[in-house]
């Protein structure tokens, strides 16, 4: 599902809300002037999950890497996704470039992934997220130089800021005392 961050600073979801994608969102999805669509994925996601999700009006799609390297390009539904494509599993800061049917070197729109507890853009809730979680608890400069959708995986504990507490429920989470599923 669609996702943003409000004016408080807390993550919300486009349904939550009343939004809809593309028909009253621009506002929400604009942040000093940048227009930024965000879909929130759940932690292991593959690829050939996310494409049986999505919903577009347009089947021509590319999926990058947070490195901005070429991971799909293809048709959803009719195009043949090789099995190690297809199981990779999708990070944060990935994202999703949908193309002009008639014009496939136009890009109409990007969406960006989100994984709620995946900083580092893996796919997966590891200890490298713990310690970066905790390096963003602690320097609001690192905070504020993030892309959005690293800051709404930041956001576990969802109260308007990252602080230990949230590299804290991830340690619990990978411990399997929490399950990451709660805090959505």
């Amino acid at each position: 599902e669609y996702i943003y961050k409000d004016s408080n600073n807390i993550r919300q979801s486009y349904a939550t809300n009343g939004y809809e994608h593309n028909n009253n969102d621009k506002e929400i999805a604009t942040t000093n002037g940048e227009t930024r669509y965000i879909l929130g994925v759940k932690n292991n996601t593959t690829i050939y999950t996310l494409l049986n999700s999505l919903k577009s009006d347009n089947s021509l799609i590319n999926i990058c890497d947070n490195n901005g390297n070429d991971i799909y390009c293809g048709i959803i539904v009719k195009g043949f996704v090789p099995e190690y494509i297809g199981n990779q599993v999708i990070g944060t800061g990935w994202y999703i470039e949908f193309y002009d049917m008639f014009n496939k070197k136009k890009v109409i729109e990007k969406v960006y992934i989100s994984v709620l507890g995946d900083v580092n853009g893996d796919g997966r809730i590891s200890a490298s997220d713990v310690m970066y979680i905790r390096a963003i608890a602690n320097d609001k400069n690192l905070y504020d130089s993030l892309d959005t959708e690293v800051k709404l995986a930041c956001m576990i504990l969802n109260k308007g800021s990252v602080t230990s507490v949230d590299s804290e429920i991830l340690l619990n989470i990978m411990s399997y005392k929490l399950t990451i599923d709660i805090f959505y």
